[in-house]
């Protein structure tokens, strides 16, 4: 259950740039940029930038999970306090980005373990580049 929670709240923070989830357990093969990794043939050389990424990101995806349910339960009451909503609201996009950051950072690190092929392969499949892939 927690990796599948790291896996989406990775996925609606990259949002584009970083579609693909990062998984916390080595175990799920076939998801995320972890199989796209496995694909290049990386998986081993990507451990340690993986494990730093996993360590960064999963506590923000528990913040953002728990202010996303803060906000759904005031969206509940009735009358909801809309500076309470805005206020989780704006943490919730505050935490995305500080995850975008971390994923971007990740990939800025993995960059220079890529042959030219291999980052052209990963950025296309980043982007959604069906032709590419």
């Amino acid at each position: 259950m927690k990796t599948w929670i790291l896996h989406a709240c990775v996925f609606l923070a990259g949002a584009g740039l970083a579609a693909f989830a990062v998984p916390t357990d080595r175990g799920a093969k076939g998801h995320g940029i972890d199989a796209v990794y496995a694909e290049l043939g990386l998986s081993q050389a990507v451990e340690p930038e993986m494990k730093k990424l996993s360590a960064a990101v999963g506590p923000e995806c528990r913040s953002l999970g728990e202010k996303r349910r803060a906000l759904y339960a005031e969206l509940q009451k009735e009358p909801c306090d809309r500076a309470a909503v805005d206020r989780l609201a704006a943490e919730i996009t505050e935490t995305r980005a500080r995850i975008q950051k971390h994923v971007v950072d990740h990939l800025i690190a993995v960059r220079p373990l890529l042959t030219p092929a291999q980052r052209e392969k990963l950025f296309a499949r980043l982007a959604g580049d069906p032709e590419k892939r």
